[in-house]
């Protein structure tokens, strides 16, 4: 195992996040369905909703905003449900999830408090539909909000990561490193790149001629990238480094609504940006897509 790869293991440690949320919907015995004979029933597929959607909205969207937290402070490992969180953000990951799992137990616990009223209206909307059996009887057992830090030792110590993520043989592992430098790599493009073609999408004009509504969550939304960025590049991607560096400087004590007055000073920083986009675009033809979550921006 040459340097290269130890070095790794020395910049952070992977984390597990696992949020589970009673579905509230359940699929329909394919006998229900009034299909005709020649139909393979086993090519249409229905589900039913137990409950109004509504009901587990609040659950879900601390849900949304735990796993969209961790896809912003975190690199992707290629290791399904796996993340690479450097080690310099460690402390404060753990204690914003562990804030989000406060809010996400709060909001569980006022859907649980109201499960019986919320299966009574159900029985009443599915009428002849309606299956006590469909519900769960304990319905707390169906909501949980768990991470895990796992350590990254070598393969040649006691145990690298966990002991069953321990792989069979040393070039496996090789080449999951491998995998992750260009994941983390693309990663950070990639955010870096969406953010700087909002930007300068929103700096532009509408198809009529007018400027489009520029919000100051447009330029506020960059703060946490530059913020983490540093941290993030554990790689040392020196031409990504730059590019970001020349970002800082352009945004640099920039109020949002100079550039909503000023029409100079708005056309003036996304031509800066444009060039920024330029030599991204240049790099990335193929621009990878994380999973993980849903970046929202502001329209």
């Amino acid at each position: 195992m040459t340097e290269e790869y130890k070095s790794i293991f020395n910049e952070g440690c992977l984390i597990a996040l696992s949020i589970s949320i009673w579905g509230g919907r359940i699929k329909l015995p394919s006998k229900l369905l009034d299909l005709p004979e020649d139909v393979d029933r086993k090519f249409i597929k229905a589900s039913k909703d137990l409950i109004e959607k509504d009901s587990l909205k609040p659950v879900t969207d601390i849900r949304n905003d735990a796993t969209t937290y961790l896809y912003n402070k975190s690199l992707p490992f290629p290791i399904r449900g796996i993340n690479f969180v450097p080690k310099g953000i460690i402390q404060e990951i753990d204690i914003r999830l562990k804030e989000f799992r406060s809010e996400f137990n709060n909001r569980t616990d006022d859907f649980i408090r109201q499960f019986e009223e919320i299966r009574d209206q159900a029985r009443e909307h599915l009428g002849k539909y309606f299956d006590e059996d469909d519900y769960p009887q304990n319905i707390e057992m169906k909501f949980g909000f768990f991470w895990r830090f796992f350590i990254m030792d070598s393969p040649n110590g006691k145990s690298m990561i966990t002991p069953e993520m321990i792989a069979e043989e040393q070039e496996k592992f090789v080449q999951t490193i491998d995998s992750f430098r260009h994941m983390a790599v693309d990663s950070l493009r990639t955010r870096f790149a969406e953010l700087i073609d909002h930007l300068v999408e929103r700096l532009g004009e509408g198809v009529d001629g007018k400027k489009k509504v520029f919000r100051d969550s447009v330029v506020e939304n960059f703060a946490p990238f530059l913020e983490d960025f540093e941290k993030l590049n554990i790689n040392n991607d020196e031409e990504l480094s730059r590019l970001v560096s020349q970002c800082r400087d352009v945004l640099s004590g920039i109020n949002a609504s100079d550039l909503r007055t000023s029409k100079g000073f708005r056309d003036a920083i996304r031509n800066s940006m444009e060039q920024v986009q330029t030599q991204m675009d240049s790099w990335m033809i193929d621009r990878p897509v994380r999973s993980i979550t849903k970046i929202k921006k502001e329209e």
